[in-house]
């Protein structure tokens, strides 16, 4: 369910339609789905939703930019300027709505949301097919940034545009389309990602990866230096219609595709055995697979239990947990989950919302069963459950762990034999959403968050502030040009690490 800290996750969803043919996506429940008729509790009430959808444009975002800064979670946290942001965008509104241009209109809607750096930030509806038309064409290499600051072609097709321009794997980018990399990269615009990039490190990704799309046939300069070639090279491709083939070799900015069981159905937790007898767990989301999607329909914390319960069993000397490119969910779920690792009760979050009464924030919880707002002032807490896995535990993040996925991820950084290990660390957006709040004109639906997830000290945790946020690598996977190669051309780097974390700990 989407409910509770984290979480229900709703993207940018018109971008993650345009990668189903590499990806199976996850629908997520939205928390409005599961609400009470009225969405209240003793003394409290959410935010209604408002339809915007019959007036101009131009009305429409202003009666948007004014709701959402009366109800948007983080205005303080993030200092947000809602004037300042009125003035930049909605004149744009108003020149797409002159010209009659539903594409400037839909592409200024998601630079807005784009520019608060809020993972739960969301549009729904039609893209207009400018994901294809924009993106379609790849020039058949990925790029990444390595520790020391290179950017490096990690993936180079063999026999595609960049291949034929000479550009090998490994090869360091200084120069794209005549200009120097990190200024390309910085021009490079992102508000078709996956999520709104909410972090410094997940804007890179994200700029590293829309930099090698372009619309089939454009072309693009490159100037780039081989390994142990003397002299730089520049030479000119032609972006052609890859399948979107970049997206499998770029794992690292976007994530995997959701797991499959050996017999080829979706599940949302899957477990296996790692060499050393080291168990393993992909957990997906912290929800039970919707009904729409093929697949194992045992509850995911059934799944769960299971799976500890088997490695418990089998004495696995220690565990990875995956949650990598996790959706997010139910918070009471992350910390049922963490039950089973924990000796000794700790605190996981309050869940401060805001209250469309008083207009202020209020701490109150959402109950997972009825969608209720209920018990003022409680928070969640991990309780140590029985029986335990003992070990030490890994947990393996990236920057498509979003939502309640980045509270295992918490969790597991503070268990005295808990480390958590990546290239980067989590997505940032950490708050509590409930919507779709907002039709606006052309049939697209705006959700954004309205709660904060509270420390014990009653302070605003993960959620990104200046580009920081996320829970960071205790153990990052070094990026080196051979693990960049690596991981690159399919192999999971990251878990391989991991294990061998996991071996340096027992052998202690």
């Amino acid at each position: 369910m989407a409910l509770g800290g984290g979480k229900a996750v709703t993207t940018m969803r018109t971008t993650r339609r345009s990668t189903i043919a590499a990806f199976t996506i996850v629908a997520i429940v939205l928390l409005a789905a599961a609400c009470g008729p009225d969405g209240s509790g003793p003394g409290f009430k959410a935010p209604s939703s408002e339809d915007f959808s019959g007036m101009s444009w131009t009305d429409a975002f202003e009666k948007m930019n004014d709701k959402m800064s009366r109800e948007y979670a983080f205005t303080e946290w993030k200092g947000i300027d809602w004037k300042a942001l009125y003035d930049e965008f909605g004149p744009l509104i108003e020149k797409a709505e002159q010209a009659g241009s539903m594409e400037d209109y839909y592409v200024t809607l998601r630079k807005y949301l784009c520019s608060f750096m809020d993972g739960h930030m969301g549009i729904d509806g039609d893209d207009l097919g400018l994901a294809g038309k924009l993106f379609e064409g790849g020039f058949g290499l990925t790029l990444e940034r390595l520790d020391d600051g290179r950017i490096i072609a990690n993936w180079v097709k063999e026999g595609g545009p960049a291949g034929r321009a000479g550009v090998s794997t490994g090869a360091e980018v200084l120069e794209w389309a005549g200009k120097p990399i990190g200024e390309a990269l910085a021009q490079t615009e992102t508000c078709f990602s996956l999520y709104p990039p909410a972090t410094d490190e997940m804007l890179g990704c994200m700029q590293r990866y829309f930099l090698v799309r372009a619309p089939v046939g454009e072309e693009r300069s490159v100037t780039f230096l081989s390994p142990g070639a003397p002299a730089a090279v520049t030479a000119t491709m032609t972006a052609i219609d890859d399948g979107m083939e970049t997206l499998q070799h770029s794992y690292s900015l976007v994530g995997f595709p959701p797991s499959e069981n050996k017999d080829g159905v979706t599940s949302m937790v899957v477990p296996k055995t790692l060499p050393g007898e080291f168990g393993y767990i992909k957990i997906e989301g912290e929800y039970d697979l919707p009904s729409e999607l093929k697949g194992d329909r045992t509850p995911t914390m059934e799944l769960y239990d299971d799976a500890v319960q088997g490695f418990i069993d089998a004495g696995a000397p220690g565990l990875v947990l995956d949650v990598r490119s996790n959706d997010g969910g139910s918070d009471q779920m992350v910390a049922d989950m963490m039950s089973r690792l924990f000796a000794e009760s700790s605190f996981y979050e309050y869940q401060n919302w805001y209250d469309a009464e008083s207009g202020g924030m209020e701490i109150i919880l959402v109950d997972d069963e009825s969608g209720n707002f209920s018990d003022p002032g409680k928070g969640i807490t991990v309780e140590p459950g029985s029986p335990r896995f003992e070990g030490p535990v890994v947990v393996l993040v990236n920057p498509a762990c979003i939502s309640s996925g980045e509270g295992i991820a918490m969790c597991v950084d503070r268990l005295p034999a808990g480390e958590v290990a990546g290239f980067r660390g989590t997505n940032g957006s950490f708050g509590m959403v409930y919507g779709p709040l907002i039709k606006m004109p052309g049939g697209y639906s705006i959700t954004y968050p309205i709660g904060q997830s509270l420390d014990e000290e009653k302070m605003v945790q993960l959620d990104s502030r200046e580009g920081k946020g996320g829970v960071s690598p205790s153990r990052p996977v070094p990026l080196t040009a051979e693990n960049a190669v690596r991981a690159g051309n399919g192999e999971d780097v990251e878990l391989e690490y991991a294990v061998q974390l996991l071996q340096g700990i027992v052998n202690k």
